[in-house]
């Protein structure tokens, strides 16, 4: 169906499936629509990949965007040298670049990439950072609580304020469950086999 958000207009959509000819054509179909327009990969790490490269066959020359969920499943394993110039929006801990002065989690982000790669002798991957700012979460929740209750914890939870985590600054609420600004996702880009942030 047709959409505009916030200016901007979806020109055409296409599955991409079948065998390797199948989704040359299917992406190939849609070529004719892509002048000034980026494409829009809604796909994980395999289907994403195997797009990055017919991309690239097809000399599809459009900014191509993927889902945060497709850089957790060997994106730039399996897409290599295709993945140049792909974009995502992606939690802190997935970017490698330096985070501007004064951002308070850069301090963070680098401790805690330095001790998963010893313990697990891979960098993390970008949502690990979610669960180790839920746990400190659950953990200042619970902290000096004496008997813990379901209930305490949640409100607990729900009031926390200015929480510096590696995902972001939470201000949760209970409306409000995640606590993250819009802002927390970086814009990234893959080059030199890694994504980094985009100015």
């Amino acid at each position: 169906g047709n959409f505009d958000i916030a200016g901007l207009a979806l020109r055409a959509q296409q599955v991409i499936t079948g065998d390797d000819a199948e989704q040359a054509k299917n992406l190939e179909n849609l070529k004719p629509k892509l002048k000034g327009a980026a494409l829009v990969v809604v796909g994980l790490g395999k289907d994403a990949a195997r797009i990055a490269i017919l991309r690239r066959h097809l000399k599809l020359k459009v900014p191509m965007y993927v889902l945060p969920a497709a850089v957790r499943d060997g994106y730039l394993t399996r897409a290599k040298d295709a993945a140049a110039s792909t974009r995502a929006p992606l939690p802190p801990l997935s970017v490698t670049a330096p985070h501007p002065p004064g951002d308070a989690r850069g301090h963070l982000l680098a401790d805690f990439r330095s001790r998963y790669r010893k313990r697990w002798e891979v960098l993390p991957p970008g949502h690990a950072g979610y669960a180790y700012d839920a746990l400190h979460l659950i953990l200042g929740a619970i902290a000096g609580r004496g008997k813990v209750q379901s209930a305490t914890i949640r409100t607990a939870i729900e009031n926390s304020k200015n929480f510096v985590g590696l995902g972001g600054t939470y201000h949760l609420g209970p409306n409000d469950h995640f606590g993250l600004p819009s802002d927390a996702l970086i814009m990234a880009e893959v080059r030199a086999g890694r994504w980094q942030r985009v100015d």
